[in-house]
């Protein structure tokens, strides 16, 4: 159940102060409500990832530049419903137009979770040359925070603190941090382990 229009109010307050904890209870509150929203508006054959996905870039789009915001027009969770609904679209698409453009059978182990495979690739693609031709596709059609893991990755980066930081994620709890990190770092896997089976 969505927080009232007052408590979502009471949190962008917050957010505006800043509040240390605020992005962390807005996280808490609103995360489980726009997952099932979404769930609610997907087919029932999606994968559950983007759905998690869609929900989690909402909010921390939101938490990070909470100026997008403006309580004078709209309730928070509604707002959230919107951003969250868009996300997923995006990602769909997104997924779909990488479907399109693949040859031959399509592949979705890693896309479904398999991080073997994700791993493999990123593995296949430590080379300058395939890094640069994947930072290239990342400046064009990825996130601000899926460009920021990808360079850190470049960077021979492993510390979760780093990744968060770089993220704006430095206000979460260190669990809520590191999960959030994986959740990024596991979305650009997949994104190589995607252009991996493309080139290779």
């Amino acid at each position: 159940m969505f927080p009232t229009r007052e408590e979502g109010l009471a949190f962008h307050d917050r957010l505006m102060a800043p509040d240390a904890t605020a992005s962390r209870d807005v996280v808490l509150a609103y995360l489980g409500p726009l997952t099932t929203f979404l769930r609610g508006i997907a087919a029932p054959w999606t994968d559950s990832t983007f759905v998690h996905d869609a929900a989690v870039e909402a909010l921390m789009n939101y938490v990070v530049r909470p100026t997008r915001f403006d309580p004078s027009r709209l309730d928070l969770a509604a707002w959230l419903k919107m951003a969250a609904k868009g996300d997923f679209f995006n990602l769909l698409r997104r997924e779909a137009k990488h479907h399109r453009n693949r040859a031959g059978p399509v592949e979705l182990g890693a896309v479904a979770g398999n991080d073997a495979g994700a791993a493999s690739a990123l593995d296949r693609l430590v080379g300058e040359e395939a890094a640069d031709a994947a930072q290239a596709d990342a400046d064009r059609t990825w996130s601000d925070e899926e460009r920021e893991c990808l360079r850190l990755i470049r960077d021979g980066e492993r510390r979760t603190a780093v990744f968060a930081s770089a993220l704006g994620l430095a206000g979460l709890a260190p669990a809520d941090q590191e999960r959030r990190v994986k959740q990024v770092k596991d979305r650009v896997k997949r994104r190589l382990a995607r252009r991996g089976k493309t080139d290779g």
